[in-house]
């Protein structure tokens, strides 16, 4: 049995994909077992258009596989001559693209054919479509149905977005924590300069204070009198207790 994918996403993907289908059958004389249509975006590139994809598989003996792909690619190029690939090699939009995807469980690797597909586990449009077709066919190496595929495929999916959500949230609480350290700092910033200006308050008030009293006493002849006389009976008592302690030490020489 021969598996095919066939897609297209420029002009009437429908209409170009029906074309290839009646080639196919009119080049092998056989019938074709075909899925039901698979929409889908570009795969491996950025486009606005869309992809329309079916599977295919019909029975011939293959005696020759690399034939097989020349006359598979022969139709295509009836179809439309325009290459695949850009001048970097990168993947274009297509009028109609014929892949050989397998052919029973023929493990095939040469310059210019690999079976199964080499990337037919990764895309979603080939193993959808080949599933309903040949629900039964398993990879030879993987050793895996259409279905075990695409089941493997959502769970690496859904890895790969918990990953990109994991890290989102690492990055979301890093910048919540520096925020938090940011305002700590600031609020420690705020208080010491609060502390600050309380003590300049305190010191300026000493300092006024001080001011005050010293023209107050400029302004107070009277004041600045007293603030004398205090000063005269300080030294005056101080004198007292000389004269008191120097007598009381003659007294005790005298006995």
């Amino acid at each position: 049995m021969v598996y095919l994918n066939i897609g297209s996403n420029l002009g009437q993907g429908l209409s170009n994909i029906d074309k290839a289908v009646k080639t196919i059958e009119a080049k092998f004389g056989v019938p074709l077992i075909i899925s039901k249509p698979y929409y889908s975006l570009p795969w491996g590139y950025l486009s606005g258009n869309s992809y329309t994809n079916i599977g295919v598989a019909f029975d011939i003996f293959v005696e020759d596989p690399e034939q097989l792909l020349r006359q598979l690619l022969d139709i295509q190029f009836q179809i439309c001559p325009q290459s695949h690939r850009n001048a970097s090699g990168g993947y274009v939009d297509r009028v109609i693209d014929i892949d050989l995807i397998a052919i029973d469980d023929a493990v095939i690797d040469t310059p210019t054919l690999t079976l199964p597909h080499p990337r037919m586990h990764l895309r979603e449009f080939v193993l959808v479509p080949m599933e309903e077709i040949a629900p039964e066919w398993r990879h030879p190496t993987l050793k895996l149905t259409c279905a075990q595929m695409l089941a493997a495929l959502e769970r690496d999916k859904e890895s790969k977005v918990g990953n990109v959500q994991s890290e989102n949230d690492e990055s979301d609480f890093g910048n919540a924590q520096k925020g938090d350290n940011d305002e700590s700092n600031n609020g420690n910033v705020q208080n010491e300069n609060d502390e600050a200006n309380e003590q300049d308050k305190h010191t300026g008030g000493r300092k006024e204070s001080k001011k005050d009293m010293k023209e107050y006493g400029q302004n107070n002849p009277n004041e600045q009198n007293g603030h004398n006389d205090h000063k005269d009976a300080q030294d005056f008592q101080n004198l007292n207790d000389t004269n008191d302690v120097r007598e009381s030490n003659n007294v005790n020489d005298a006995q």
